[in-house]
């Protein structure tokens, strides 16, 4: 009876290692590691915010939107060496590490916009349940709208260019300031 037991537990021993899932550490920013499997959920989240009819800035600071970005990449085959790949996840990098700074300030997700964007069909979820990258960027977004949007009220182009730089100025200073490794 004990050979029976012990044969019976000792057989997955013996089969060898299956490999049931894989997934590889591509960056750590602060304290926060990510992985291939984060970056597939990232993408979605990004491609939930440019579906979204906004005006914001981050999304094209970010170089995120569809004209710096028209396509994210594949994760199937995820190619380290690939230019675009990496310029990717630079990009990536640059958005945990505002993402990171965002929760160290007191951000009031508003109830009219928070309700406007859950109803929009690109998201269609409560805040709830929303993913924390994607309540990092609103948080963000709104962040960045009152510290530089409503100091300068005019509408000009220059004025938006002024704007633009400030943040771009802003994200440039945390991602100095903020640590991150690269694992490839």
């Amino acid at each position: 009876m004990k050979f029976l037991c012990l044969m019976l537990f000792s057989m997955p021993l013996l089969a060898g290692p299956k490999e049931i899932a894989s997934d590889k550490a591509v960056f750590r920013v602060a304290e926060e590691i990510v992985f291939i499997s984060d970056l597939q959920e990232i993408s979605k989240t990004f491609e939930k915010i440019r579906c979204l009819k906004t005006d914001g800035l981050m999304l094209n600071l970010l170089e995120l939107d569809k004209k710096s970005q028209p396509k994210f990449p594949s994760f199937k085959k995820f190619d380290f060496n690939d230019q675009s790949n990496k310029d990717f996840i630079q990009k990536i990098i640059l958005f945990k590490k505002a993402g990171h700074f965002i929760e160290t300030q007191s951000i009031v997700f508003e109830s009219p916009l928070k309700s406007l964007i859950e109803k929009d069909s690109c998201i269609a979820m409560k805040y709830s349940d929303w993913s924390l990258d994607l309540k990092r960027f609103f948080d963000l977004e709104i962040y960045v709208q009152k510290r530089y949007v409503a100091i300068k009220e005019k509408g000009s182009k220059e004025n938006l260019k002024s704007i633009q730089n400030s943040v771009k100025l802003f994200l440039s200073s945390l991602s100095q300031k903020i640590p991150h490794y690269v694992f490839y």
